[in-house]
């Protein structure tokens, strides 16, 4: 069974705009639960963009430098390239 799993936050009018991945099918099953967050929650620490598409997303509002810091720390997690494949020796 496939599932999605997402934090969403609900507009204004009560609603939410789910996109559902294609190879999910034309029938999906919906189950709404309210989010839980840490009690020292800080909306600072968030912003929140709209794609294109209309889906909104809420990232951390970090540094240039604490982004790349994250990005380097998870970015050979589930790389399998050997370093000879790299540079040719």
């Amino acid at each position: 069974m496939e599932a999605l799993k997402k934090k969403m936050i609900v507009d204004h009018d009560g609603f939410i705009k789910v996109p559902i991945p294609p190879n999910f099918g034309r029938q999906v099953e919906i189950i709404v639960l309210p989010a839980t967050y840490e009690q020292n929650h800080d909306e600072s620490e968030y912003f929140e963009c709209v794609a294109e598409d209309g889906t909104t997303y809420r990232v951390n509002n970090w540094t240039d430098a604490e982004f790349n810091k994250a990005s380097m720390m998870s970015a050979y997690e589930d790389d399998d390239t050997a370093a000879e494949d790299l540079f040719d020796v």
